[in-house]
């Protein structure tokens, strides 16, 4: 059984769905798999081969549990309080029922914390302490975890589940952007095409003065897009909260960007991301799409998991609490200029005597140009196309291992015994 942020419509939540369904199928065969979700009839519409349960309704969640052989909580971020301590305390109550209804359960593939409140913390350590396994998706999670006392052997650090999400088609990509009236000619020369993915910023959470309305973002872009020529596309990843934000900010543009609305498939929100030159996410699962996907990104943090990301992946973050939205400009304007200078940047290569190894920016064949070198340095990242993809591919290999893990489990001899005797 998974119990996640499902069924809500957000598109990050939705692609970890996605993959934990097909990897646990494949790693288990004859695997049932049922998910507790906020609509379970669009769930199962969604995935004909999984059950869905009522998340709200208490009697069929609890059905859920005790005909489950195994609870997965997550993955996602659940385990924090930051959203709500409410929130908290149903993640927490659904382990705590598979607990007492003696189900083995795992905290699975979570990003875990901050839990700032003193009884969340308590009752955090009291039923993840129970946990047969834990799953988190980055080392500052486990600090996290040990940090409210939690030490146990069986806790591994893996990575998202998403980075195994299969993109649908690039044609699909294509087709989107072009019914926006962003049509991809291909021609390398052609204008960059970047992707905002904005959201609103959390409660409790207080960037610097300047960042709190649509209209500094409008103000942003029609900077950038006036002194790049790029083209600009505001992607929603959760449209109940995303998409009144990135009407507003298009509203106050001089020139309305357009907003990739109904896009209900995370596979169709990725194909469109990687059919753009460069994203700019404040969602976490805009940039997993992104670097999935070969396209450069950076991100706009307001929580510590986005962070925690693009410092693994050495990608530019913009933190709002220290930096400016006039910061935010010059370095997506800076970026661009780099995206946008691709034929120089060619020429440079091709005259470098055959060390294209040794160039400062890397390019390749689709004209996709990862951060190189440039003013400001570190802030910008220091890296070529290469080094991004391997990183991307180790997440990978961690994200494989949460299956690994799980399989590991169910197979276990004390498990299956215990399975038999029931």
């Amino acid at each position: 059984m998974l119990s996640g942020y499902f069924g809500f419509g957000n598109a990050g939540d939705e692609a970890v769905l996605e993959a934990s369904i097909q990897w646990l199928m494949r790693s288990v065969p004859d695997l049932q798999v049922v998910v507790l979700s906020a609509s379970p009839e669009q769930t199962k519409r969604r995935f004909p081969m999984v059950e869905a349960y009522d998340r709200f309704n208490v009697l069929q969640v609890l059905r859920a549990i005790y005909e489950a052989d195994l609870v997965l909580s997550g993955g996602g971020g659940l385990i924090q309080d930051v959203t709500s301590l409410r929130s908290l305390l149903y993640y927490l109550s659904v382990m705590a029922s598979a607990d007492f209804l003696g189900k083995p359960f795992i905290v699975f593939a979570q990003g875990f914390g901050p839990v700032r409140t003193s009884i969340g913390r308590f009752l955090t350590r009291l039923v993840v302490r129970r946990a047969r396994l834990v799953t988190l998706r980055d080392e500052d999670s486990l600090k996290d975890l040990i940090s409210i006392g939690v030490r146990r052997n069986n806790v591994r650090v893996t990575a998202d589940p998403a980075f195994l999400l299969e993109p649908a088609p690039p044609e699909r990509g294509r087709k989107i952007l072009k019914s926006l009236g962003l049509d991809r000619k291909g021609d390398v020369k052609s204008a960059p095409l970047v992707a905002f993915s904005l959201r609103p910023w959390p409660r409790r959470y207080e960037p610097d003065p300047g960042w709190e309305s649509p209209k500094c973002f409008a103000e942003v872009l029609d900077s950038v897009t006036e002194k790049t020529g790029a083209r600009v596309v505001l992607v929603p990843l959760y449209p109940r909260q995303d998409t009144p934000l990135l009407q507003a900010v298009s509203e106050s543009m001089k020139v309305p960007a357009p907003v990739a609305n109904d896009l209900e498939d995370p596979r169709d929100v990725m194909a469109l991301l990687g059919g753009v030159d460069l994203v700019v996410g404040m969602r976490l699962h805009s940039l997993i799409f992104a670097v999935c996907s070969g396209v450069p990104a950076m991100g706009i943090s307001y929580d510590p998991k986005v962070e925690r990301l693009l410092e693994e992946l050495e990608l530019p973050c913009i933190n709002p609490k220290r930096h400016t939205p006039a910061y935010l400009e010059d370095t997506v304007t800076a970026v661009v200029g780099l995206l946008g200078r691709i034929e120089d940047f060619r020429g440079e290569q091709d005259g470098n005597g055959g060390q294209e190894d040794k160039a400062p920016l890397y390019l390749d064949e689709n004209r996709t140009a990862i951060l190189g070198a440039f003013p400001g340095g570190k802030s910008l990242g220091n890296l070529d196309k290469k080094a991004l993809d391997d990183k991307v591919k180790n997440l990978k290999e961690k994200a494989l291992l949460n299956f690994e893990l799980v399989r590991d489990v169910l197979m276990a001899p004390q498990y299956s015994k215990g399975k038999d005797d029931r």
